[in-house]
Parts: structure tokens; C-alpha cells; sequence
């Protein structure tokens, strides 16, 4: 009858130590399973954060392109001029090389005059 104790209790362990493998397996997989989405999901994420930087990159060179196309001191004085009076019209105050000037048109000619 000993023999028949011991052996019930040492089938009783190994059943509930079965069970509580089988139990924390389940559980570990549930944790598995969440970690692969949130690594998922920030992967994701990081996609999307690296084409809105490309995106805003490319917007960058653009102001920098219209910037350079808006520097007139690199034109010479005459295309400053009629850059600025094509854009704004009739007595339009400027700055070109540090200087202020403004335009203005008679008759057809061009007027250039230091402010």
C-alpha cells in the first residue's frame, strides 16, 4: 500500500507540474506572440517615420532651390531688376548686394534708381 501512496503522489506531481509547463508555455507563447507584434508595429512605424523624413528632405531642396532662385545678388543688376519689377510691378523697394533700389518703368525703358 506504501508503494501505491508513493506512486499515486509522484503521478499527482508529475500531473500538476505537466500542467503548470503546459500552462506557462501558453502563457509564454501569448508573450511571444505580443512582442512579434509590437516589434512589428514599431517597424512599421519606423518605415513611415523614414519616408516622412525623405519627404521633408525633398522639401527641403526645394526651398533651398527656390532660395538660390530668389538670391539676386548672384544676377547681374539688370536681371534683378526685371526679376523683381516682373513680380511685384511699379516701384518695388529691393535688395541687390546690399543696396536698396527700386523699380520703375516710363515709357516702356527701364529706370533703375538707388534708394
Amino acid at each position: 500500500m506504501k508503494d501505491n501512496n508513493k506512486t499515486n503522489w509522484m503521478t499527482a506531481v508529475l500531473f500538476m507540474l505537466t500542467i503548470w509547463c503546459l500552462w506557462n508555455s501558453i502563457n509564454s507563447y501569448s508573450w511571444a506572440s505580443e512582442a512579434v507584434k509590437l516589434a512589428d508595429n514599431a517597424n512599421n512605424k519606423i518605415g513611415i517615420i523614414k519616408l516622412e523624413i525623405d519627404s521633408i528632405s525633398n522639401k527641403m531642396d526645394k526651398v533651398e532651390d527656390k532660395i538660390k532662385e530668389f538670391d539676386l545678388d548672384v544676377l547681374p543688376f539688370g536681371q534683378a531688376f526685371n526679376k523683381m519689377h516682373g513680380m511685384y510691378g511699379e516701384e518695388h523697394v529691393f535688395d541687390w548686394r546690399n543696396e536698396l533700389y527700386t523699380t520703375k518703368t516710363k515709357e516702356g525703358e527701364t529706370i533703375w534708381q538707388q534708394q
